[in-house]
């Protein structure tokens, strides 16, 4: 796993960019002043045996090397700012050697690459431009810092952040601004620390796919489409989702916290999509659910369908269009759930499995026909 410690970290200011307490930290008693390959894996730099400093080389890297040399790429706190020489800045290591930035500003004009034989630490701000910016690891691949890809103010760029056996894990407290954001974690999971803030440019597309879980605290998202797939889909404390097209496809549960969604656009084909094993909107603290939010403005019917049970509690559902909630099991539950017509006379429909039943306890229903197929109806 990443050498790291959750404790308070690192500070390093960077320009015009404030002062960050990095939760990764230097594992290392000195600081010698300047990046360096680390050929004993251990993340500090020895006289004796590593080479440094390689600030220029990191800098004049446009392609990358074939086949990569040996030993850890290290970046420590002190170094402030790297600029490519060239168009892109592209860094590899081979197996079992990581890739870690602690702090220092990357600008590039267009790609910043990195290709590691295991870990990839990103601990601070990236500035790219035109093309596609891949951060791969074998190991857990993580992004501390602010990453913005623009060229002239238009964002056009793509990023890529994947881990090939490990996990993705993003924040805390981190801004993401580009075009396409792909987050992979095919043997692992991806993990958005709190407070994270993902901006797709130009109607564009966030994905986020693990073999694992996916887990989300506070998280702020606006793009066109957001796309996100795993085992357990979690979502916590007040997350905000703004996309056209909404889709979270889990293989185990989904449950997601305390939360503000805004949906829609015509011409969408199931333009907000929510199924899991199990599906909870809204969790209950100190034995009361807050209030959640999902308003939806598009133009196709949307779908919320769980193989065991649905739990909707205290929810608000705004929509202009039709609403399928649908269980295959035994229990739909919108208890104290405001379902509300906007523009249109909507349908909401409640569908149960054999033996169902369908608690509407205190649900009230504005401007919108509700209609239920389960074999207990309790309220509304």
């Amino acid at each position: 796993m990443m050498r790291q410690s959750m404790a308070l970290g690192v500070l390093a200011c960077v320009l015009s960019i404030p002062c960050v307490a990095w939760s990764v930290e230097y594992p290392c008693p000195s600081d010698p002043g300047f990046c360096y390959r680390d050929f004993g894996n251990d993340g500090c730099f020895d006289a004796g045996t590593d080479d440094g400093p390689i600030d220029t080389e990191i800098e004049d890297s446009a392609q990358f090397p074939v086949p990569p040399p040996p030993g850890s790429i290290v970046c420590p706190p002190s170094v402030d700012e790297l600029t490519g020489s060239g168009a892109n800045i592209r860094l590899a290591t081979e197996a079992a050697s990581s890739i870690s930035f602690y702090g220092t500003r990357i600008n590039t004009a267009n790609r910043f690459e990195t290709l590691s034989g295991d870990e990839v630490l990103i601990g601070g701000p990236v500035f790219g431009g035109v093309g596609v910016s891949t951060i791969r690891g074998e190991g857990d691949v993580r992004l501390e810092g602010l990453f913005k890809l623009n060229t002239g103010g238009a964002f056009t760029s793509d990023l890529v952040l994947q881990s090939d056996s490990g996990d993705v894990i993003v924040g805390p407290k981190v801004s993401i601004k580009a075009s396409d954001i792909t987050m992979s974690a095919p043997a692992g999971d991806v993990t958005l620390l709190k407070r994270v803030a993902i901006q797709a440019k130009n109607s564009a597309i966030v994905s986020l796919s693990a073999g694992g879980d996916v887990t989300m605290t506070k998280p702020k998202f606006k793009s066109q489409q957001l796309l996100v797939s795993g085992g357990d889909v979690t979502i916590l404390e007040k997350g905000s989702l703004k996309s056209s097209l909404i889709q979270i496809v889990a293989t185990g549960s989904v449950v997601i916290d305390r939360f503000s969604v805004r949906s829609g656009a015509p011409g969408f084909l199931s333009p907000l999509a929510i199924s899991g094993t199990k599906v909870t909107l809204g969790v209950e603290k100190n034995g009361h659910t807050p209030r959640s939010r999902i308003v939806y403005k598009g133009d196709q019917a949307i779908a919320i369908s769980a193989a065991a049970t649905i739990d909707i509690d205290n929810l608000v559902l705004k929509s202009n269009t039709d609403v399928k909630i649908e269980t295959t099991g035994m229990t739909a539950n919108l208890t104290g759930s405001k379902l509300v017509g906007v523009e249109t006379q909507p349908t909401f429909e409640v569908e149960g499995g054999p033996g169902s039943t369908c608690d509407l306890t205190a649900t009230v229903v504005t401007k919108a026909t509700l209609t239920t197929s389960c074999d207990t109806v309790i309220g509304p």
